[in-house]
């Protein structure tokens, strides 16, 4: 991601798991249900990274139908990208809670948001 950016180019990302969710990490999320469509995740955790089963349910007026998929995260908390985001000599590393800008606390906060600077 560094090589891409300009020099004083800033990196915002933010990642789904957050120290507290995984002190305790959920195995069902259901992530959309709305009129026509119910997306829902189950999570699985194999040490560092997490299996995500999506199955979507369309439910129109039309039709119905199901589908699935599936991927693999890997789990990366405050201190693992403390060290890569050191190493790969990012500065002005902030983390944040959520998107109004509230301090990330390890014990507390659901979101784990990096803002940071080549």
């Amino acid at each position: 991601m560094k090589s891409v950016l300009r020099e004083g180019g800033i990196l915002v990302f933010d990642q789904g798991q957050s120290d507290a969710m995984m002190a305790n990490p959920p195995r069902f999320a259901p992530i959309v249900n709305d009129r026509d469509i119910s997306r829902l995740f189950v999570m699985e955790y194999l040490q560092q990274v997490m299996l995500v089963d999506v199955f979507d349910f369309i439910h129109t007026q039309a039709n119905f139908d199901f589908r699935h998929s599936s991927f693999r995260v890997r789990i990366r908390l405050k201190n693992g990208w403390d060290s890569i985001l050191a190493e790969a000599g990012f500065t002005n590393v902030n983390y944040f809670g959520d998107w109004d800008f509230t301090p990330y606390y390890k014990e507390l906060s659901k979101r784990l948001i990096v803002v940071c600077q080549k």
